[in-house]
């Protein structure tokens, strides 16, 4: 089990690249749009949510100051990104199946105590990238750029 989940930090890794590649395709006009500006924050709000969970699940990184950053730019979040996956991997990369299986006690924003499975968290993790990279596919689109494609069924299959 602990290998799915080294194959999708990989998965996730390669799609942000090719969000911030749509981002990029941006024309300069589309830049000054809200849509454009509301992909950047939702591209900022997944690092925040990794940072987050890498917190709560190991205390090896900071607490994110804000879980919705505003006004982000795209060279934050790519920075961002790069120092977040650097974080986790030695995490990831060293998942077992006994360890996917433990809990672990946090605290929510609200400050409620809950208890999840490691897979679950993880499981959580990556389809809140999934989710958010189709918001901003759709934000680009609207901003003249060309949304990225990041389908798990793309990065996946085999051509015969």
């Amino acid at each position: 089990m602990y290998q799915r989940f080294q194959r999708f930090f990989q998965y996730d890794i390669d799609s942000n690249e090719k969000v911030f590649e749509s981002l990029r395709s941006v024309p300069e006009s589309g830049r000054a749009t809200p849509e454009y500006q509301r992909a950047l924050d939702v591209l900022s709000h997944m690092h925040a949510a990794r940072q987050l969970w890498l917190n709560r699940m190991t205390a090896r990184i900071e607490y994110p100051e804000a879980l919705f950053p505003n006004n982000t730019t795209l060279e934050q979040s790519e920075s961002w990104f790069r120092k977040i996956n650097d974080a986790w991997r030695p995490f990831i990369d060293g998942l077992t199946d006994a360890q996917v299986r433990q809990t672990f006690d946090y605290e929510s924003i609200e400050g409620d105590k809950f208890r999840s499975r490691v897979e679950d968290i993880l499981t959580q993790l990556f389809g809140h990238g999934w989710y958010h990279r189709g918001q901003i596919a759709s934000l680009v689109k609207k901003a003249g750029g060309t949304p990225a494609t990041t389908d798990w069924i793309y990065a996946t299959r085999e051509q015969i």
